[in-house]
C-alpha cells in the first residue's frame, strides 16, 4: 500500500463549490496489484464466511418458504412491466410508492389485468420498500440512493434478482437452524445479505479481474472502504445478461415470423398456456439452426413438457424427491440438478430446481431461465447462429449509431475485395466500426473465475487490438471510396470486455459513447 497526496476541492453541505475555490492537499493509500488482489480474496471470504453465519441460524422450511414468496413477489413484479409494457415503465417514473393517492392510478390496472392475487402481492412487496435505500455506484463512488418511485422499485429488483435467487439456492445449504424467519424480516435483510454482503462479494470478484486487465486500476482507501479507480459494468438495457441472438431479433431484423405462431389470449404474468406457447413456437424458430433434430433439444422438449404435470399453480413446481430421481435418470444429457457446497458453485448455479428435504422446488420463470440457458448452450457453436447473429449485431449498431446523427453508408460492404462491417460519416469524419461478436461468460462470479475471465479477457482485448491495426491498414479503400480524409477506426464489442483502449468500446456503452462523441 502506497501514500499519494492529491489536491481536494472543498465542498459546501448543499454540494456547491466553495465561493473561494479553497484547494486543500490530503493525502490518500492506495492500494493496487496482488497486494490489492490478496486484500480483496481476504474480504470476500469473510463476507461469505458471515453470510454462512447468519442463515445458519435459520429453520430451513421456514426460511425457504417466506423467502420462496419474496421471489415470487419480486419476479411477478418485474414481469408487470414487461407484460404492460414501456408506457407503463414511463408511467412508473411519476408514480411513488408512498404516496397512496398515486399508487391508485395503478392498482386498479394490475387488479383487472392480473387478478386480485398478483396484485396483492404487488401492494405487499411495494410496502417493503417504502423509505428503502440502496447503494450505487456513481462515478465509481458508493453514494446511497433512495428508492421513491415504482421505477426506481423495478430498477432496483432487476439489479438484484441474480443476488435474490443466491440467497434461495444457499438457504438448503446453509440454513439449519432452529430460528423462525418472518416476512417482515426480508427489509431488513435484503440490506444486510444483498446490499451489504453479497455486493460487496461482487465488486470484489470484480475488482480482482479489473486489476489483472488494466494496469493502472487501483483503489483508494476510504473511511467506508475501499473506491475503485474503474467500474465493470456487464448487464445491458432492461439490466439483462448480453445475448447473441433472440427470438425478438429474428423478428425485428429478419422479418421472420411464421403463420402458424401461437399468441396468447390474454395478458398475464405466467401460465400453462404460455409455457406451451413458449415451446410450441421455439421449434419455429429453431428448425433454422438444425435443434429439431438434435438430441439433446428433444430432451430438453420432452423434459419440459414432462414438467406440466408438476405445476401446483401457473407459477409454483413441485417434484417428490422419487420422482425426480427417476425424471433425471430418463434425461441424463441434461444435467438437471446435482448438490452443490461450494458458495461460487450455488451463486453461478443455473439449474432450475432448488432441494429442500425430499421436495425439489420450481418456479415457472425458473424452469424458462434454464431452458433458454440450455438452448444458448445448443447453439453457441451453430454455424447459421452465428452467421445471423453477428448480421443482427451489425443492424443493431447501424440502428443505434442512425439514432445519434451518424450517417450510415450501405454500400460500402465490400470494397475491392476489403470487407467493412459498418461505416458511417458523421462531421466530416469517417468512422469505421468493426462489430465482434466473440462470447464471453459475464456472470459469473468467483476469485478462479475472475482470474479465468481475465485471462480471456486479455485474449480478446489482444485480438481486438490486432484487428484495429488491421483496418488502419485498409483504410485508404474508404478514404477513396467516400471523398473524405479524416477517419477514425473502433471495435465494437457484443460482449463488455475490460480494456482502456478508447478505441473498443463495448456494446452496452455504445449510446453512452456515440451521445458524448
Amino acid at each position: 500500500m502506497k501514500t499519494i497526496i492529491v489536491p481536494e476541492i472543498l465542498i459546501n453541505d448543499d454540494g456547491s463549490m466553495h465561493e473561494d475555490c479553497i484547494v486543500r492537499l490530503k493525502m490518500v493509500q492506495i492500494i493496487e496489484g496482488e497486494e490489492l488482489v490478496d486484500f480483496m480474496k481476504e474480504r470476500i471470504q469473510e463476507c461469505i464466511n458471515e453470510l454462512k453465519e447468519q442463515l445458519s441460524c435459520y429453520d430451513t422450511k421456514s426460511i425457504f418458504s417466506v423467502w420462496f414468496y419474496f421471489v415470487r413477489q419480486v419476479e411477478e413484479f418485474i414481469n408487470v412491466y414487461y407484460e404492460l409494457g414501456r408506457g407503463f415503465v414511463s408511467i412508473s417514473k411519476h408514480i411513488h410508492i408512498g404516496n397512496d393517492c398515486e399508487m391508485k392510478l395503478i392498482i386498479s390496472v394490475i387488479e383487472d389485468t392480473f387478478g386480485q392475487n398478483v396484485l396483492a402481492r404487488f401492494q405487499e412487496l411495494v410496502s417493503l420498500f417504502v423509505g428503502f435505500t440502496t447503494k450505487e455506484l456513481i462515478d465509481n463512488q458508493v453514494v446511497r440512493v433512495p428508492i421513491e418511485t415504482l421505477y426506481d422499485m423495478w430498477d432496483y429488483l432487476q439489479k438484484r434478482r441474480l443476488h435474490i435467487m443466491t440467497i434461495l439456492n444457499l438457504i438448503p445449504m446453509c440454513a439449519n437452524g432452529d430460528k423462525a424467519f418472518g416476512h417482515e424480516e426480508i427489509r431488513n435483510k435484503t440490506v444486510e445479505w444483498i446490499e451489504r454482503i453479497l455486493m460487496n462479494i461482487t465488486l470484489g470478484c470484480h475488482a480482482i479481474m479489473e486489476s489483472k486487465c488494466l494496469p493502472d486500476f487501483h483503489g483508494e482507501m476510504t473511511s467506508k472502504g475501499v473506491r475503485f479507480s474503474h467500474h465493470y459494468s456487464h448487464l445491458e438495457d432492461m439490466f439483462m445478461e448480453p445475448q447473441r441472438l433472440t427470438i425478438l431479433d429474428l423478428e425485428k431484423y429478419r422479418s421472420i415470423r411464421f403463420e402458424e405462431r401461437r399468441c396468447k389470449e390474454t395478458l398475464s404474468i405466467c401460465s400453462l398456456e404460455e409455457f406451451d406457447i413458449t415451446l410450441y413456437n421455439d421449434t419455429l424458430y429453431y428448425e433454422r439452426y438444425g435443434l429439431l433434430d438434435n438430441k439433446k433439444y428433444q430432451s430438453l422438449v420432452a423434459f419440459m413438457n414432462n414438467m406440466k404435470g408438476y405445476f401446483k399453480d401457473d407459477y409454483l413446481i413441485e417434484v417428490p424427491h422419487a420422482d425426480f430421481v427417476s425424471i433425471c435418470q430418463q434425461y441424463k444429457e441434461l444435467d438437471l440438478y446435482r448438490e452443490m457446497d461450494d458458495f461460487y458453485d450455488i451463486q453461478n448455479s443455473r439449474y432450475g430446481f432448488v432441494r429442500v428435504e425430499d421436495t425439489y422446488y420450481s418456479t415457472y420463470f425458473m424452469l424458462i431461465r434454464y431452458y433458454v440457458n440450455y438452448i444458448e448452450k445448443l447453439l453457441r457453436r451453430n454455424k447459421r447462429y452465428q452467421i445471423d447473429s453477428g448480421f443482427i449485431f451489425e443492424d443493431k449498431v447501424k440502428e443505434i449509431a442512425e439514432k445519434y446523427g451518424f450517417d450510415v453508408k450501405r454500400g460500402c460492404k465490400r470494397i475491392d475485395h476489403r470487407e467493412f462491417d459498418v461505416v458511417c460519416i458523421k462531421d466530416d469524419t469517417i468512422y469505421n466500426f468493426q462489430c465482434k461478436n466473440n462470447y464471453m461468460s459475464v456472470s459469473s462470479i468467483g476469485i478462479k473465475e475472475s482470474v479465468k475471465a481475465s485471462r480471456y479477457n486479455r485474449r480478446l482485448v489482444s485480438y481486438y487490438e490486432k484487428a484495429l491495426k488491421d483496418e488502419f491498414d485498409k483504410e485508404h479503400h474508404l478514404v477513396e471510396k467516400l471523398g473524405v480524409n479524416k477517419i477514425k477506426h473502433f471495435v465494437i464489442s457484443r460482449f463488455p470486455v475490460i480494456t482502456d483502449n478508447e478505441n473498443i468500446i463495448p456494446f452496452n456503452r455504445l449510446e453512452e459513447w456515440m451521445l458524448n462523441d
